[in-house]
């Protein structure tokens, strides 16, 4: 929890309280991504994931809370009202405007398919690739994290060679207990 709280203070990001309720990210479609060089830095698109809230939870509000989506050790954020609620709070969707950094997250929509399970679809930009220059393969920590409710799973991203512009995340994968913004040993399943 205090790696949390560090990173959205160096962020000048007002103070999110740390998840409470914790779900599931499930991956059942890949993901694309591309990686930009010499910057090792890249960007990630997503449909068709799916957020599991916690049974304990009283809800999500994305219209209404502070979102964060996690990447390995980085934190995206998206500011509470920034969401748009549409199809009488079924759809919330957020984008980034022009005079938005570019980095961090550009697109996010979350569509409750029923009570309790959200279908996720979003484009982050500027993630950190530099650990994709020794590796084909990657296993990194992945989070939606909406108000004190998070979703999340390992990640596995895998590229076709050293020198490739592109890679995938095709399917979840145990970080090995590493999930800096819990700030605990890992997900209990």
């Amino acid at each position: 929890m205090l790696v949390l709280a560090a990173a959205l203070a160096a962020a000048e990001t007002p103070p999110i309280p740390p998840p409470v309720h914790h779900g599931v990210l499930q991956l059942p479609h890949p993901a694309d991504g591309l990686r930009y060089h010499p910057a090792d830095t890249g960007r990630v698109t997503v449909r068709g994931w799916r957020f599991f809230v916690s049974p304990d939870s009283d809800g999500i509000f994305p219209d209404r809370e502070p979102i964060v989506v996690a990447i390995g050790s980085q934190t995206f954020f998206v500011p509470a009202g920034q969401m748009r609620a549409r199809a009488h709070g079924r759809l919330f969707v957020f984008r980034a405007g022009r005079t938005t950094p570019p980095g961090g997250v550009r697109y996010l929509r979350l569509a409750r398919i029923q009570s309790g399970l959200f279908d996720v679809q979003m484009r982050v930009r500027e993630i950190d690739l530099r650990a994709l220059r020794n590796d084909v393969e990657l296993c990194m920590p992945a989070a939606v994290i909406v108000g004190d409710d998070d979703a999340f799973s390992g990640i596995q991203l895998r590229t076709p060679g050293f020198e490739a512009k592109t890679f995938t995340i095709d399917r979840p994968c145990d970080p090995k207990g590493s999930w800096p913004w819990l700030g605990l040993a890992g997900p209990s399943r």
